[in-house]
């Protein structure tokens, strides 16, 4: 039905007048007026909370990737620590070979650290450099020879 023949028939029923026919048909058309424009509103705002909603989901995504790379650097820098703090035996594939014992300190003259056979730097048969002060630089003398025993 028409919007006309549901006025006629209310008006009929209520037994109203032309007049006051029109008068309820503007009210009526003002009242559809005034919903379409609160919907064409509501649609809006819609749009808007949408708009809002895809954004929000976008900054989520970022903020979890975000999130995924610095759990990575943590995990990283955990094991970093973990090694760098774990008290680990010695491996027990490294063997050491006893030290053999040299005889050549026992005996002989005791020698002063400087003209220790170890502190040997130059060949012995050079001429000794001196220092600024005029002292001679180099008291080394000849390393023995070795013998395996």
């Amino acid at each position: 039905m028409s919007v006309i023949a549901t006025a006629r028939s209310a008006a009929r029923h209520r037994r109203m007048s032309r007049l006051e026919m029109a008068a309820y048909i503007a009210r009526l058309e003002g009242q559809n007026a005034a919903l379409t424009a609160e919907n064409t509103w509501l649609g809006r705002q819609l749009d808007r909370a949408a708009v809002d909603y895809s954004g929000a989901l976008y900054d989520l995504d970022v903020v979890k990737a975000e999130a995924a790379r610095l759990h990575t650097v943590l995990a990283a820098t955990q094991a970093r620590l973990a090694n760098a703090t774990a008290v680990n035996p010695l491996p027990q594939h490294v063997t050491t070979q006893p030290i053999p014992a040299i005889h050549r300190f026992e005996t002989g003259p005791v020698l002063r650290a400087g003209v220790s056979p170890l502190a040997a730097v130059t060949d012995p048969g050079q001429a000794p450099r001196t220092t600024t002060w005029g002292r001679a630089n180099d008291d080394t003398q000849p390393l023995p020879k070795q013998v395996a025993s």
